[in-house]
């Protein structure tokens, strides 16, 4: 049991492969302060939910409550609600098992408004999106009508922007698939040709005018 125990710990100090055969033990899971051990995670807004936007390596992270799939109800103080759902671990193939995160010794600003209470889906989209499109599992296709448009993995969701330089152009009449227009109207989250998900600025892409309520 201790080798066990050693082996299942070491994986989440680092992205680190379990030997074929370990099982993952959840008891090792404490409700508390971590960091990022993978070198990005996408944060949702419920399991296998919409995406918000990313985690990166080393970034401090408080996690609430570790659910039977392998997701984890989490407090990221960047994050446009308070209560996000991540990655804790991943199997890539049966002899696979990744840890995303690693015990932190210093805890984040505690987000005393999640609890493990709300471990359910967060349905309510309107906390965080002002639009969404018709297919909101893979977007809706569309193309963008600025000469170049910038985009961002992450979305400053105080000031409605960008998150920082931009890390990528597109061109003109490039093909995205958008699935949500962010709650301030000022971004759009959508889908590139390689399946990543990123925020573009709004005035690029030309969307249709919400239904009148």
């Amino acid at each position: 049991m201790l080798q066990r125990l050693v082996l299942v710990s070491s994986c989440m100090w680092a992205i680190a492969a379990c030997e074929p055969g370990i099982e993952p033990d959840d008891d090792l899971f404490r409700a508390g302060a971590y960091i990022v051990s993978a070198p990005e995670l996408m944060y949702h807004a419920s399991p296998d939910g919409e995406p918000l936007g990313r985690v990166f390596r080393d970034e401090p992270i408080e996690l609430r409550h570790l659910a039977d799939d392998g997701w984890v109800l989490a407090h990221v103080p960047s994050a446009a609600l308070p209560c996000v759902w991540l990655r804790f671990r991943d199997e890539p193939d049966p002899s696979v098992l990744i840890y995303n995160f690693a015990e932190a010794p210093v805890a984040p600003p505690s987000g005393d408004e999640c609890e493990a209470a709300d471990s359910g889906a967060i349905d309510d989209r309107t906390a965080f999106a002002s639009q969404v499109s018709d297919d909101e599992a893979m977007g809706t296709p569309i193309r963008t009508d600025c000469d170049r448009s910038d985009y961002w993995k992450n979305w400053d969701w105080e000031s409605g922007a960008g998150l920082g330089a931009s890390d990528g152009v597109l061109e003109r009449d490039s093909e995205i698939y958008w699935r949500y227009v962010t709650i301030d109207g000022n971004g759009v989250m959508a889908r590139l040709d390689d399946d990543n998900w990123v925020f573009v600025a709004r005035p690029c892409i030309p969307l249709p005018e919400p239904p009148a309520h």
